[in-house]
């Protein structure tokens, strides 16, 4: 009973210094820190060139770089966790046809849907071509007011160009509806609802 005693008082002192050692570790990792962004504040009030270094230096140097990476079962060291790091990506990658961790059903379901998709597209009815005056109502009815976009053209630009634009914005969307694919650089700008 008595070394059963010792043993728990071992284990109560055990878990206290432990405690302890985190705290005091946490502590340190904190003064650290704290004598870094110091040094960054400082610098940035003195000495640019300082500056500039610290802030690379806190980029760079990261001090939770880990020397051995566990995958499975097996160990990996230096330049082979690099490796081991794209052996992981590509497993995880690789679909497992494992019948109790894949769902066939559901594979055989979005390549069903992956090849009507197509067959839809290409039995589609052809899309009505837009006229001037369809193009000219909808800019018309653009919000006023509102903030430009990346280029810097807002809704009014468009509305008081309406004269100008009105047959070129007419071929435009005539072109998407051709090839029925909209242009990543339309899909940044104002005239998107039209």
């Amino acid at each position: 009973m008595n070394s059963h005693q010792n043993a728990d008082m071992e284990k109560i002192n055990l878990t206290i210094k432990k405690r302890k050692l985190r705290q005091l570790q946490r502590q340190a990792y904190a003064s650290k820190k704290e004598k870094f962004i110091n040094d960054i504040m400082q610098a940035s009030q003195k000495d640019s060139k300082t500056f500039h270094k610290l802030v690379k230096q806190q980029r760079y140097k990261h001090d939770t770089n880990t020397d051995i990476l566990y995958i499975g079962n097996k160990a990996f060291e230096g330049e082979k966790i690099l490796s081991a790091w794209q052996t992981h990506f590509e497993t995880l990658g690789t679909p497992n046809f494992d019948e109790n961790i894949f769902d066939l059903e559901r594979l055989e379901l979005s390549k069903l849907q992956n090849n009507i998709i197509p067959e839809l597209d290409i039995q589609k009815e052809e899309i009505t071509k837009a006229t001037p005056t369809e193009i000219e109502s909808a800019i018309r009815k653009l919000n006023t007011g509102k903030a430009s976009d990346e280029n810097g053209i807002v809704s009014e630009h468009y509305i008081h160009a309406i004269d100008v634009i009105t047959d070129e914005i007419t071929d435009i969307i005539n072109q998407i509806f051709e090839e029925l694919d909209v242009p990543q650089s339309l899909k940044n700008g104002i005239l998107t609802p039209v």
